[in-house]
């Protein structure tokens, strides 16, 4: 709940101090649009289960953990925990920032000579500015779980709740500077921007998206469970 309200704080005070958003759909453009304030939310997205592993690998729960049940089980538990974590302190936190602005700011302003993002802005063309910022909150979310995995796959190498908080942040930059010279489709980047990095449409474009995130969380994954029970079968042996 702490990292909950966290997100939503970082959000308010963002334009607080800074009034500079006409409407809500602007100041989520805004605090999505700016790596400082993404970066700090995902910190927070990470806090609550990134650590767990190192945690409890460190205080000897783990092998207790492994003999009660297996350590598939063990490692499949602990990797929907922080995805499903990791996801809920961002998209909740940001629904309830969003929520507590449309108080006292208008939702969405039409402008006649304003150029709509693309592809999601054909929501807002049509009249549908809560879809539009639903997606665009939806996909940062599932970007940060990615990110939050990526911090546990270094974690399962080196076990330290340090590393595995931190490491979503350090990769997230590290890793979107990478992408940023290979192709728009492959930039992640624009993904996690909601660019327009097929101009193929809103569906295929939303689908290749979370199917681009959902693979590089397969392989984040995939290194965690492989040093968790490399590390774990050796103990137990």
């Amino acid at each position: 709940y702490f990292c909950i309200l966290a997100v939503t704080a970082v959000f308010l005070i963002r334009f607080l101090y800074n009034n500079d958003g006409s409407d809500v759909v602007n100041m989520i453009d805004i605090t999505l649009d700016l790596d400082g304030m993404r970066k700090v939310i995902l910190i927070f997205a990470a806090v609550p289960f990134n650590a767990n592993f190192c945690i409890e690998y460190n205080s000897r729960v783990t092998n207790m953990c492994v003999l009660r049940s297996n350590i598939k089980k063990y490692v499949n538990s602990n990797l929907i925990m922080m995805i499903v974590s990791s996801f809920a302190v961002t998209f909740i936190g940001l629904l309830l920032a969003t929520a507590i602005l449309s108080l006292n700011k208008p939702f969405y302003i039409i402008c006649s000579d304003q150029t709509e993002p693309m592809p999601y802005g054909v929501f807002l063309k049509n009249g549908l500015p809560i879809v539009y910022s639903l997606i665009r909150i939806f996909i940062y979310s599932v970007s940060n779980s990615m990110w939050a995995v990526s911090g546990a796959a270094v974690s399962a190498i080196i076990p330290n709740s340090f590393v595995a908080i931190c490491t979503p942040y350090i990769f997230s930059y590290i890793i979107e500077k990478i992408t940023m010279t290979l192709p728009d489709y492959l930039n992640l980047y624009y993904l996690t921007l909601s660019r327009d990095i097929l101009g193929t449409g809103v569906v295929i474009t939303f689908i290749y998206t979370i199917f681009i995130f959902i693979l590089l969380s397969a392989a984040f994954s995939y290194i965690f469970k492989e040093f968790v029970i490399r590390r774990i079968t050796n103990e137990i042996v």
